[in-house]
């Protein structure tokens, strides 16, 4: 990859300050966000600044972008590597065709790793992609080559399919059991099974808000998962009922 001289990060969340830490082996790392956010490894500047960088990665909930993208449209450099880390892909391979039809240099991805688990390193990580288009697949050699990520190469309908069960039936049942109250006290007689379903219940609390958005909202997959999933469990529950006769569920 080509000598790179600065980075722009959109977006300081959780994954943002991540790739911020990262990209900073790289080059100057500037950020925008809509607060000033506490970082070693990157500065704040305005939208319009870090649109001039040479890689420019867009950081923020999925519900943003057809905001944001006619803004950055307008500043960003025409020789700048675009990437999307979006958890779902379709939607936002649809938004960025629309804003930035005419870019020539587009990396449409999804890290499968977030602060907690890549915090000591990247490697091996699994690291998909569903567009790659002028110098982003130096990006993606780089990465691959270099930092030792997993790349799997996916279409978005691949992509957002596979997701639907990897990430939406897992925080969808993750949310359900949560807000059942599956993660409280201890009874005392939790067998293995049961302690790894409370396992799933507490996974919801490590997750934003946003994220969840993103995942259940935006992919149409994880609407017919969802969906699915409720129609077995209606009908195990009636199956269970009429099996047994519903005196005895009374």
């Amino acid at each position: 990859m080509q000598i790179v001289n600065k980075i722009g990060v959109i977006g300081m969340g959780s994954m943002g300050k991540l790739i911020a830490r990262y990209a900073s082996r790289w080059g100057q790392v500037e950020y925008f966000d809509n607060q000033v956010i506490e970082s070693d490894h990157a500065s704040p500047v305005e939208l319009r600044q870090v649109c001039l960088a040479d890689i420019v990665f867009l950081v923020v909930p999925l519900g943003a972008y057809t905001k944001l993208l006619p803004q950055i449209a307008k500043h960003l450099n025409p020789e700048a590597i675009f990437v999307d880390v979006a958890s779902v892909k379709l939607e936002p391979e649809r938004l960025i065709k629309q804003h930035l039809g005419r870019h020539q240099h587009i990396l449409l991805s999804h890290p499968l790793f977030g602060p907690e688990s890549a915090s000591a390193s990247l490697e091996n990580h699994k690291f998909i992609v569903t567009l790659a288009t002028g110098r982003a697949q130096q990006l993606v050699d780089f990465l691959d080559k270099n930092l030792n990520l997993d790349v799997i190469r996916k279409t978005a309908l691949e992509h957002d399919q596979a997701m639907a069960q990897v990430q939406g039936l897992t925080f969808f049942l993750s949310r359900a059991l949560d807000v059942y109250g599956l993660n409280g006290q201890s009874t005392g007689l939790e067998t293995p099974s049961f302690s790894w379903v409370k396992g799933l219940a507490e996974l919801d609390k490590h997750h934003s808000q946003e994220l969840l958005e993103t995942i259940q909202v935006y992919n149409p997959e994880a609407v017919k998962a969802r969906q699915q999933l409720l129609d077995i469990l209606i009908k195990l529950n009636q199956d269970y009922a009429n099996q047994h006769g519903s005196d005895r569920l009374s």
